[in-house]
């Protein structure tokens, strides 16, 4: 996965140009991966299918996706995130990497969701060799809050700790955002 400052980037570079109101569609939310960066806007009173059809081809230069089985009342535009670099790393010791990441978060005032990813059993290896061992511990962590991750994470010492997912919602003219990662360690 792409290191967090290039993949916060890019999602911005794909957010910040986009209109919260189009064509009488109004934006709710999005969502940005690594491969994507999806945004989904809600039809109001007088919007239609070809206005937003026509306007997201303008501005976006792709066919936006309706949800059919709800009347076309929801619209996703997805958009690729262009290719990051990704690094290989060591990575500290779970004790050390998992303290240096919980102080940073608790320096926030931010408490994460952080679960262990268990070890798959190795598969047998080829020509009776013994199957390679996997040399890290990976956790999964979750956070929510209403800061934007580009204004909470610019300044993290990213050693070993991915973002895969962010979304945010749009609610009333406020931002709430929750992120998806991982945080690996040496085994």
């Amino acid at each position: 996965q792409p290191v967090i400052s290039d993949f916060l980037k890019a999602c911005a570079d794909l957010r910040k140009p986009s209109p919260v109101a189009l064509e009488g569609w109004k934006l709710t939310g999005g969502t940005c991966t690594p491969e994507t960066f999806t945004l989904i806007y809600e039809r109001q009173p007088g919007g239609t299918i070809e206005g937003f059809l026509a306007r997201s081809k303008e501005i976006f230069n792709v066919i936006p996706d309706f949800n059919l089985k709800d009347g076309a009342r929801l619209a996703s535009v997805t958009r690729p995130l262009p290719s990051l670099p990704r690094r290989d790393e060591a990575v500290p010791a779970p004790s050390e990497q998992l303290m240096r990441v919980f102080t940073w978060f608790q320096k926030k005032q931010l408490t994460p969701a952080i679960n262990e990813i268990a070890i798959p059993e190795p598969l047998p290896g080829n020509d009776g060799e013994p199957a390679p061992v996997q040399k890290w511990k990976e956790y999964q962590f979750s956070l929510s809050t209403p800061v934007n991750p580009d204004e909470l994470f610019p300044l993290f010492q990213d050693t070993g700790v991915r973002l895969s997912n962010i979304h945010f919602e749009l609610n009333g003219g406020t931002f709430s955002y929750s992120s998806e990662g991982h945080i690996y360690a040496s085994r």
